[in-house]
């Protein structure tokens, strides 16, 4: 384990794993559309990017796996701790 595998949603994110990225590399790395992403955002799965039109990689890779962890809850009938 990583020493960061103790972030929270709202925790400050240590400078060295603050990086942004445009929507293409987040679509790449979800497997979606570019608007797909976008969609995301304004769904509020993933956090909307910052005003430079850039998506903060850990939160928005960390919403998305809470919104992922949450399907699969739901589809199968189970309870998130």
């Amino acid at each position: 384990m990583t020493k960061y595998n103790h972030l929270l949603p709202g925790d400050p994110i240590p400078p060295e794993l603050d990086k942004q990225v445009g929507v293409q590399q987040v679509a790449e790395m979800f497997g979606v559309t570019t608007r797909r992403v976008q969609q995301f955002a304004k769904d509020g799965i993933i956090p909307p990017p910052t005003q430079h039109g850039k998506y903060h990689l850990l939160r928005t890779v960390h919403a998305y796996l809470d919104h992922l962890r949450g399907e699969v809850a739901r589809k199968h009938g189970l309870e998130l701790r």
